[in-house]
């Protein structure tokens, strides 16, 4: 059986709890917050899918509205914040040539 997560942290007497904040640039405070933020989250984000599963003209879009959410909130926090968004699709500078981005490929 594949030990993970929690259970795997206690076998671990080695990893320390400060570690991963750390690794995310964050303090342990902050990662503390930020975790619970998300927590928050995603128990919203829960609500509002079981309300739409029963009535699903009621938060139409509220989980995909949460997950771009999330993904703003984890891009922009820890080491995340330092880095300079550089967009994943591109134009073929070569238009001549077979053009195998993913703009392309979508089109």
């Amino acid at each position: 059986m594949h030990n993970s997560g929690l259970l795997q942290s206690f076998k671990n007497i080695r990893y320390s709890h400060f570690q991963h904040p750390q690794e995310v640039c964050m303090s342990y405070f902050q990662h503390c917050c930020f975790s619970l933020k998300l927590a928050r989250y995603f128990m919203v984000g829960s609500f509002k899918a079981i309300v739409h599963a029963f009535i699903p003209n009621l938060y139409i879009t509220s989980s995909s509205d949460m997950i771009e959410d999330v993904k703003d909130e984890i891009s922009n926090a820890g080491c995340h914040s330092h880095k300079t968004h550089v967009p994943f699709i591109v134009e073929n500078p070569h238009p001549k040539e077979q053009d195998c981005t993913l703009a392309h490929m979508h089109q």
